[in-house]
């Protein structure tokens, strides 16, 4: 089940919250059987296409709550990421293809992670929403940072809930953050 953490300065430890604090409505009328199905659609396109691409003796097959994928056990080569890609938009088509049947109206995310491939229920449009709702902030004052922007990448639908900035690995990231708060300060030393 997906949990939401809150950090307790009293206890010095993240403490789990209430999934009535953080579950937007919307998800409140996911139905178990809808979700299933969605996976299922999901699941059966990356086992097939792994068995057309001669990858099945090289990936492993996960399933989660909300999730569907496929990781990597393979040695990477520079074709890899090629055929992950075709991994993730086969599984893409099917779903899509189960949702123009009209009965599903589920929000979902396939994305090649580079090493594993995965088809998310939900997106992280909607996880930056919810997480905006937790601390008050206005879709302006908030900022993505991802590196997976391309058409299989998990971050491409974080556009649509902020603003974003494309980074290429942890160093750069830590590198954007120092420049943001840097920036924050100037402009509060300037306006203060």
């Amino acid at each position: 089940m997906p949990q939401v953490f809150r950090y307790d300065c009293n206890k010095h430890k993240f403490v789990p919250l209430a999934r009535e604090k953080w579950e937007p409505e919307s998800m409140r009328h996911w139905n178990t059987h809808n979700i299933n199905a969605m996976l299922d659609a999901a699941e059966a396109a990356l086992v097939v296409t792994a068995n057309q691409l001669g990858m099945a003796s090289c990936v492993k097959l996960v399933r989660k709550e909300r999730a569907v994928g496929l990781l990597y056990t393979g040695t990477y080569h520079r074709t890899t990421a090629y055929f992950l890609d075709e991994l993730a938009l086969k599984a893409r088509d099917a779903v899509k293809r189960l949702l123009r049947q009209g009965h599903l109206h589920l929000p979902f995310c396939t994305f090649n992670g580079g090493r594993d491939v995965f088809v998310d229920v939900g997106s992280k449009e909607l996880g930056i929403d919810m997480l905006r709702g937790l601390v008050g902030a206005e879709r302006a004052e908030t900022l993505h940072m991802g590196d997976q922007f391309t058409r299989t990448g998990n971050d491409l639908l974080a556009r649509r809930a902020c603003g974003t900035v494309w980074v290429d690995d942890p160093g750069e990231t830590a590198a954007m953050l120092r420049e943001l708060l840097s920036a924050m300060d100037e402009r509060k030393r300037l306006l203060y």
